[in-house]
């Protein structure tokens, strides 16, 4: 049974890794090409007709295909998600950074009068040190402690005495009042001190000591100077006297509106999603962001003061193992049991909200299911962050805001692209997730032990996204892309059966010319 179950897993995380494939050359789609994807979203229009008459989109994308003598199944009747507009442009994006203009707006919204100070970067107190050596030691005399792990211990002692006792541990900072002025700063190695990175940015907080968790902080990190960098521009705002503590655990429920929510859940504390959705839009308005952001999602969350209470909810969050029927009503069961857990709890439970904003470009939202787009194979090397704006409003107010790499439209290539009909899309979509996975079934695991892998439809979504050239993240283009989601089930010889959630796209399909687009690589 362990060994099937190896298996499975096994094979999941290959079909995981599958969509990180290079296009086919065969004709299982066309090959990628920017500049005649462009000329043909510019050929023609819709003349006028709503996405759904002009491209055959249906409510509901029903499939049912069965390959390899019924070895590999393809199912779903899956909703599909649409923009509420007719027509879908394409823009030209570069990475931007934050202007001064834009930092001084943002901290007056956020911060206001509150007292600040720089954070002292590039030294430690000798005070955090003493505790970290202190606990180290322990762990390290600790019989229970595997070698492995005492191994690593050691070392980072020894780096630890050493920058204990060099110039760079001090015993107070100092109290610099803070300015937003946008200064060159660095990042340094946590044991030498070493500078490794400059970029400009601003670094305050109610405490220079940026290890102390109960303040408010506000921070600017503008890309990285130099050559070959990232492109990770970040503003943080944390307001760490109301968001919840260390200690506590914190689930997420899902998505809720001003009129769809849990009011068992939200009675708790008397907070509303309608209360939420206004204090963010109150700042997104303040930020003068109204005209280019949009509310993707809003989600529940709810806090536990004591983490054992949170101990079911958490057994079933992390369940790797799960039936096709569970892993397709995966949402209803978490979030009974999640309620469940909070409406019996002892300890304290408080309730938040997370809203999640995207750019709108003439009326379609801008998504992404990855963090990033990688220049090169290696995961250290330069990447391109996705734009993505998240703020947490508590009953108190603003717990948090960031707004990670954001976008400047330099130009706007397709104002109503010309997209592929939607019965081309779903041919290309069949055939891909055969290509990806066709090389599975000449495995031993699946002639000896795996008798059938069902890829379920659950979700399909027409959105715009990111694409690059590849090895170029100076900048981009935003274009109509269609992601079919779903669940993937592996059933054994002897009738054992395990499921698997996905959280990024089976396939992701170019609208307009039917490429497939490898999220990791954006292109």
């Amino acid at each position: 049974m362990k060994k099937l179950i190896t298996i499975f897993l096994t094979l999941f995380m290959l079909i995981s890794t599958a969509a990180c494939q290079k296009t086919p050359e065969k004709a299982v789609v066309v090959k990628k090409d920017t500049e005649r994807m462009i000329e043909q979203a510019q050929a023609s229009d819709t003349d006028g007709s709503s996405l759904i008459s002009a491209l055959g989109i249906p409510d509901k994308y029903n499939v049912n295909e069965t390959y390899f003598e019924g070895k590999m199944l393809l199912s779903g009747e899956a909703p599909v998600y649409l923009p509420s507009v007719e027509t879908v442009p394409i823009v030209e994006v570069a990475p931007s950074d934050f202007s001064q203009e834009f930092i001084d707006k943002a901290y007056k919204a956020l911060v206001g009068d509150t007292e600040m100070y720089q954070v002292q970067q590039g030294v430690v107190l000798k005070a955090n040190l003493e505790a970290q050596i202190m606990n180290l030691q322990k762990r390290i005399a600790d019989p229970n402690t595997n070698a492995e792990q005492k191994s690593y211990d050691e070392e980072t002692l020894s780096k630890l005495k050493e920058l204990y006792n060099s110039k760079y541990a001090i015993d107070t900072f100092e109290w610099i009042k803070g300015s937003t002025q946008l200064t060159e700063l660095y990042k340094y190695d946590q044991y030498t001190m070493d500078k490794t990175e400059s970029y400009y940015g601003v670094a305050l907080s109610e405490s220079p000591d940026d290890s102390v968790d109960n303040v408010i902080r506000f921070s600017v990190n503008n890309s990285p100077v130099g050559e070959d960098v990232s492109k990770d521009a970040v503003l943080l705002y944390e307001n760490g006297s109301i968001k919840p503590s260390d200690t506590s655990v914190t689930y997420q429920w899902g998505t809720v509106s001003a009129d769809n929510y849990p009011p068992e859940l939200v009675d708790l504390s008397g907070f509303t999603p309608e209360q939420a959705y206004k204090q963010g839009e109150k700042l997104i308005e303040d930020l003068g962001l109204s005209e280019v952001v949009s509310l993707g999602n809003m989600y529940l969350n709810i806090v536990f003061s004591n983490p054992t209470e949170a101990a079911q909810v958490s057994a079933f969050a992390n369940k790797n193992q799960l039936t096709k029927q569970a892993a397709l009503n995966f949402d209803e069961i978490y979030k009974e049991s999640l309620q469940s857990c909070a409406l019996n709890a002892q300890g304290d439970v408080r309730i938040y909200y997370t809203l999640n904003y995207c750019r709108n470009i003439s009326g379609v939202l801008v998504t992404h299911d990855v963090p990033s787009t990688f220049v090169t194979d290696e995961a250290w090397g330069p990447q391109w962050v996705h734009e993505d704006i998240v703020l947490s409003v508590m009953p108190e107010g603003i717990g948090s805001f960031s707004w990670n790499s954001p976008y400047k439209v330099t130009n706007v290539m397709a104002k109503n692209s010309s997209m592929l009909p939607f019965s081309d899309i779903s041919s290309i979509f069949k055939k891909m997730i055969l290509y990806e996975n066709e090389q599975l079934f000449d495995s031993a695991d699946i002639n000896s032990g795996l008798s059938q892998l069902e890829f379920v439809v659950t979700k399909v979504t027409l959105s715009l996204q990111r694409i690059i050239e590849k090895n170029n993240i100076d900048n981009g283009l935003l274009v109509p892309v269609w992601n079919f989601y779903g669940v993937q089930i592996g059933r054994s010889k002897d009738g054992l059966e395990i499921a698997l959630k996905k959280d990024t796209p089976f396939v992701s399909v170019n609208a307009v010319d039917g490429s497939i687009i490898d999220l990791a690589r954006g292109y």
